[in-house]
């Protein structure tokens, strides 16, 4: 086999495997850099703060500014139960080891109790937090609508929620099938790989 094109093909390979790897491992910086602000003003927020309302107060607009700052941490916690109920999963889920190796700081397990007991009054205040602003608005209207016993605007309102759950079962369908298209790709990046590489290292340690 010509060398050149050995070259060629190890080249192409590398290109449909490393690079799709290496911008998946650049999207994952962002989100843990979003947490390590947000995991950092929470501590800084629960030691300088006794009152709960007033401390998901100053909670609530660090999320927003660090959402609106930060693009895959916004696309991973869309809500700020969701980046709440992460930390909560860490704290209780690493040793106290392991979460300060990732984010140099820790929680004691006051401060953890302390934060599932913020985010229980977070949802008992807005039932709705955890979903989109889409969603949330229009189940608050349903609400609404059965509250005020307003038949015309409930039924308004599941028609118009019933199109979004069918949209959005599609977009789900969708991206299924480009993540399936996705792995096959890395998985034929990675064969072409070991496949280049062999015959790279028989050609030169072969008799000539």
């Amino acid at each position: 086999m010509d060398s050149s094109f050995v070259k060629v093909g190890a080249i192409v390979a590398i290109i449909v495997f490393y690079i799709p790897f290496l911008m998946i491992m650049t999207k994952s910086f962002g989100p843990k850099r979003g947490r390590q602000h947000f995991y950092r003003s929470i501590k800084n927020i629960f030691e300088r703060e006794s009152d709960d309302s007033k401390c998901i107060d100053q909670i609530s607009i660090v999320y927003k500014s660090v959402f609106d700052n930060n693009q895959e941490f916004s696309k991973k916690y869309p809500t700020l139960i969701n980046i709440c109920e992460d930390l909560l999963t860490r704290a209780s889920g690493y040793t106290d080891f392991i979460f300060k190796f990732h984010y140099s700081l820790s929680f004691s397990p006051e401060e953890v109790n302390r934060l599932s007991s913020i985010i229980k009054s977070i949802e008992n205040d807005m039932p709705f937090i955890s979903l989109s602003s889409k969603y949330g608005n229009q189940l608050d209207m349903l609400k609404l609508a059965f509250d005020s016993n307003d038949l015309s605007m409930g039924v308004n309102g599941l028609n118009q929620l019933a199109k979004d759950i069918k949209y959005l079962e599609t977009t789900i369908e969708i991206q299924n099938r480009r993540n399936r298209i996705a792995t096959w790709v890395s998985v034929t990046g990675i064969i072409l790989t070991v496949i280049f590489g062999a015959v790279s290292i028989f050609q030169i340690y072969a008799p000539s």
